[in-house]
C-alpha cells in the first residue's frame, strides 16, 4: 500500500465545515471530506471546496456518528491518508476513540 497525499476531514451535521476543512488544508493541499449525515450536509460541505466529498450516509435514529468509526478506520487503513481531522465535539471525540457512548475504554 502506498500512502496518499490526502488529508481527510470527517464532518457531521454539527461540525463547521469551514473550520474542519481549513484545519485539513494546513496539512495537505488535497482534502477529502467524509460527511456523515443527510445528503444535504454533504452538498453544503462540497461548496467549501474540498478536493472530493464522500457522503458516508445518514445514521439511523439508533445509530450515532461514533458508530461509523470502524468503517472509517478500515477505509483509512486501506487508503492511508496523511491525517484524519475532525471538529472537537462529544460525537467526534467518540468517533475518534471508537468507544460507545458511556464507555470508559480508551485507546
Amino acid at each position: 500500500m502506498t500512502p496518499t497525499r490526502q488529508t481527510w476531514a470527517v464532518i457531521d451535521a454539527a461540525s463547521d465545515p469551514g473550520v474542519v476543512l481549513g484545519a485539513a488544508r494546513l496539512l495537505s493541499a488535497e482534502v477529502v471530506a467524509l460527511v456523515i449525515g443527510p445528503r444535504t450536509v454533504a452538498e453544503h460541505v462540497s461548496t467549501f471546496g474540498p478536493s472530493e466529498t464522500r457522503w458516508q450516509g445518514t445514521p439511523p435514529d439508533a445509530v450515532g456518528t461514533e458508530d461509523y468509526a470502524p468503517a472509517i478506520a478500515d477505509l483509512a487503513r486501506e487508503e492511508m491518508p496523511v491525517a484524519v481531522v475532525m471538529a472537537s465535539s462529544v460525537r467526534t471525540r467518540l468517533l475518534a476513540d471508537g468507544s460507545p457512548p458511556g464507555s470508559t475504554r480508551r485507546r
